[in-house]
């Protein structure tokens, strides 16, 4: 039996001290996820995941990645997140 990678995973909103502004139009907040795996080993890697845009077509694919991490059910082995990357939204 593979060992159990730990997912964890926390949206976050913050606003910007100072409104980022792109071609896409001007950005007041973020928000995202941040994501922490960790092995049976005890090594942790940490990242994020930000659209630099939120229109409604983002936010339902936001919401559709969520659906995929969730039913990870927070744990998963290196092979079965491997397996489910491609299948995600980009």
């Amino acid at each position: 039996m593979s060992q159990r990678i730990q997912l964890l995973w926390r949206p976050f909103a913050l606003s910007l001290p100072v409104p980022l502004r792109t071609a896409a139009g001007t950005l007041a907040e973020r928000r995202g996820w941040l994501l922490r795996l960790k092995t049976p080993e005890g090594a942790v890697g940490w990242g994020e995941a930000t659209p630099l845009a939120m229109d409604a077509g983002e936010r339902a694919l936001l919401e559709r990645c969520g659906a995929a991490v969730r039913s990870l059910n927070g744990k998963a082995t290196r092979l079965e997140l491997e397996r489910r990357l491609p299948l995600l939204p980009p």
